[in-house]
């Protein structure tokens, strides 16, 4: 567990070390701990060693004047959790994220038509609508730009990797 914790990075970039939890830890187990507040909170950050990790905390007892004991739990964020963080990123709207993820799996304007039961008209302007909010031009420029922007960072060698050297 504290080798997950040590992964993540404090907001100047310096691992947790002795200086105690991150604060989005911390941040995450607040969430629950006031009183009214829901029971538990999820939350994702990026870490050094494993992209995107969910933080996911939960409220053991209910608040008094000290505050409710929490349980934190930090886990690697799936791939449906990636496309929702992209669709919350941007604020697509339910059927945008629908058509959006078709595009990403290489469906035609005829197949997302088909498929979501939408004429195709109103299918290409929800991917029109779907460029405008990622500041995209084309369906080749969405892919390579969520692509560059969310999953290329998670793709990069650890920074405690050995390095290479290449063959003659």
């Amino acid at each position: 567990m504290a080798i997950w914790f040590n992964d993540l990075a404090h907001a100047d970039g310096v691992p947790s070390g002795d200086r105690g939890l991150p604060p989005a830890v911390y941040a995450v187990a607040a969430a629950v701990q006031a009183a009214g507040a829901a029971a538990s909170h999820t939350s994702w950050m990026h870490s050094r060693r494993h992209g995107r990790v969910r933080l996911h905390a939960w409220r053991l007892e209910e608040p008094t004047a000290a505050p409710a004991r929490t349980a934190v739990v930090v886990e690697r964020a799936g791939p449906a959790e990636h496309i929702a963080l992209i669709v919350a990123a941007y604020g697509l709207t339910p059927r945008e994220r629908d058509v959006m993820t078709l595009v990403l799996r290489g469906r035609s304007t005829a197949d997302i038509s088909r498929s979501a039961g939408l004429s195709p008209h109103t299918v290409q302007d929800h991917l029109k609508s779907v460029f405008d909010k990622t500041g995209v031009r084309s369906r080749r420029d969405l892919v390579a730009t969520l692509f560059a922007r969310h999953y290329l960072p998670d793709m990069s060698p650890p920074a405690f990797a050995p390095q290479r050297r290449p063959r003659d």
